[in-house]
Parts: structure tokens; sequence; C-alpha cells
């Protein structure tokens, strides 16, 4: 690898997704269900009614919640 490629991946290293386990903790669904949870409360988006879509990401209330936790306190 020459450096200039080297110094190309130096922005990705400090990406915080690489520098969080988050990846290596949950399944890319269940992220995916966390990072969706989060975005509908961000647009006041009512996930009431909407209570089925947990099992699209075939996930579970206490697995998304951590996901929303850790991706909080990362960003």
């Amino acid at each position: 690898m020459t450096v200039c490629c080297c110094a190309q991946l130096i922005p990705f290293a400090e990406d915080p997704w690489l520098r969080s386990s988050l990846w290596l903790q949950f399944k890319p669904h269940h992220i995916a269900a966390g990072a969706a949870y989060l975005v509908a409360k961000i647009f006041n988006f009512d996930l009431v009614t909407h209570h089925g879509m947990w099992q699209e990401f075939q996930t579970t209330p206490s697995i998304w919640q951590d996901v929303v936790k850790q991706l909080t306190e990362l960003f």
C-alpha cells in the first residue's frame, strides 16, 4: 500500500462508526430498527399505530432500545 492510499484512509479511521462496537454487538437489521426509530422520533412520526413495524425488522423492543441508547451516546 502506498503512502497516498494510506492518507486517503485516515478520514475513515476517524469515523464514529468504526470507533464504536455497535456493529459487533448487533445484527445489521437491529441497527436499522434503532435508526428507523430515531428518524421517526426526529420527524414526529407516530409509531404507536405501526407497532408491527418492529416485526419487519425481526427485533424486540429491548434490542432496538439498546441500539437507540448507544446511537444517541455515539452521536
